[in-house]
Order: structure tokens, then C-alpha cells, then sequence
């Protein structure tokens, strides 16, 4: 008698167990069939369809420009918007170094951008480039619209295509004029160069102010003799004296122009 209750028992239990698989199976799909009616109900609902864009960060890019390159339309779903496409569709802009696109809730759209800043130029064939601190070819201009710009010397660009990087597409020299530009930035430098000549790689020239010509030499060690330079003008040349500094041996020259 008691093997027969056990029996019974065993298979009542994976009756039970049976019904509570069913149910979870059932809430799970009831759970499915309900997001997936949420997700369909907010894609279609009116109230998150786009009706404005706006930009903000622009200053030499026009907004009517950016617009067109991200390709978002009004009308259509806020949810449903590729946002990383129109980001990278954007960033195609030369003048464009960072952008992002933020959902305003229920219908909005908002595209931030961070622009490149023009900092050097070089004249070839004719032609001015005009390059950010990174190297990136931003625009491509008349030699007569010279901007206040670091001219490049040495360095050819003509290769170059509207947002490419002049490292890329050029000899080793970019590399050297990158770095070189990249500490005079650090060491807060770059503000006064005028000039920056890498016809001779075993003797970079900078010409700062157009009252300070330094015979720099090679490009080892760039760092320290920067730091080095630096501290030579701040502390032993007058704010409007003309002078050549020679760091081109073991031992540094300053001599004055008259």
C-alpha cells in the first residue's frame, strides 16, 4: 500500500511540475508579446515623431550644412533615428572634430559639434592648405586669404584630400612637424610662431613673432630643448628685441639683429 502512494505521488509531482512549466512559458511569452506591443506602440505613436532639429557648437560650419550631411528627416521616429550614422555622416565634415545627437523627449533632435580650429598653412602649386593641430586638412584656399596662421615650409600637401591627416600622405617631416607642434602647444609656444621650416631636417627652423629666428637643428630631443628655449626667451630676451638663437651644437648662441 505504501509503494502504491508513492507512486502516485512521484507522478503527481511531475504533473505539477509540468503545469509550472507551462505557466512560466506562458508569462514569458505574455511578458514577449507585451514589450514588443509597447515597442511598436512607441514607434508609432505621433507624439515622437520629430518635428525640430536644432545645432549648437557651430561657428565656421554652417548649420544648413550639418543638417544636410546627418540626413534626419522630420517627421520621422524619434526612437527609430540612427543616431551613430548621422554622427559619422557629420564627422565627414573637415571642420567637424566631435559631434553628438541628443534626443530631446517627446520630439526633438539636438546636434552638438566641436569644430576644428585652423592653426598652420602651407602654400604650394598655388594653393594655401589650411590644417588644424592634428594635421587634418581643413580647407583649401587662395594663397591671398592668408589667415594668422603658422606658415609650413618644407612639408608638400598637394596630395591631400579635404579631411585627410598631411601624416598619411607625406614624408616622415609631418611626423616631426606634428610633434613640434604639439609641444610648442604644451608649453603654451605656439601662440607666437610665425614660421616653421623642415626643408632641412638636420636644422628646423621656428621664427616666432617674426622678431625671434631660431636655428633649432635636428629633431632629437625636442621636448627639453623647447623647454630650454622657452626659459632662454622669457628670461633673456626684451619684448621687442630682434634676435637669432643658435641651438644647433652643445652650446646655445644669442645674437641680437639690427
Amino acid at each position: 500500500m505504501e509503494h502504491t502512494e508513492n507512486v502516485i505521488s512521484k507522478a503527481e509531482l511531475k504533473k505539477r511540475r509540468r503545469k509550472n512549466r507551462v505557466k512560466r512559458r506562458l508569462s514569458v511569452l505574455l511578458f514577449l508579446v507585451f514589450c514588443i506591443g509597447s515597442i511598436l506602440v512607441i514607434l508609432k505613436a505621433p507624439m515622437f515623431n520629430i518635428v525640430s532639429i536644432s545645432c549648437v557648437g557651430e561657428n565656421i560650419v554652417k548649420e544648413n550644412d550639418i543638417l544636410k550631411k546627418a540626413e534626419l528627416n522630420i517627421g520621422k521616429n524619434i526612437f527609430s533615428t540612427n543616431m551613430s550614422n548621422a554622427v559619422d555622416r557629420i564627422k565627414t565634415i573637415p571642420y567637424i572634430s566631435e559631434a553628438k545627437i541628443k534626443r530631446i523627449f517627446p520630439n526633438k533632435l539636438e546636434i552638438s559639434i566641436v569644430e576644428s580650429v585652423p592653426v598652420f598653412s602651407i602654400e604650394e602649386n598655388s594653393k594655401l592648405y589650411v590644417l588644424d593641430i592634428e594635421g587634418k586638412l581643413l580647407e583649401i584656399k587662395r594663397p591671398e586669404d592668408k589667415q594668422n596662421l603658422i606658415q609650413v615650409v618644407g612639408i608638400t600637401a598637394d596630395k591631400l584630400k579635404l579631411g585627410e591627416n598631411i601624416a598619411t600622405k607625406s614624408e616622415g617631416k609631418a611626423d616631426d612637424l606634428l610633434e613640434l607642434v604639439g609641444i610648442l602647444e604644451k608649453k603654451e609656444m605656439l601662440k607666437g610662431v610665425t614660421k616653421l621650416d623642415l626643408e632641412d631636417v638636420t636644422n628646423i627652423k621656428i621664427d616666432i613673432e617674426n622678431r625671434i629666428f631660431i636655428d633649432f637643428g635636428i629633431n632629437e630631443d625636442m621636448e627639453h630643448k623647447i623647454v630650454f628655449l622657452n626659459k632662454i626667451i622669457s628670461e633673456n630676451i626684451g619684448t621687442t628685441e630682434k634676435v637669432r638663437i643658435d641651438m644647433r651644437g652643445e652650446k646655445t648662441y644669442v645674437s641680437a639683429i639690427k
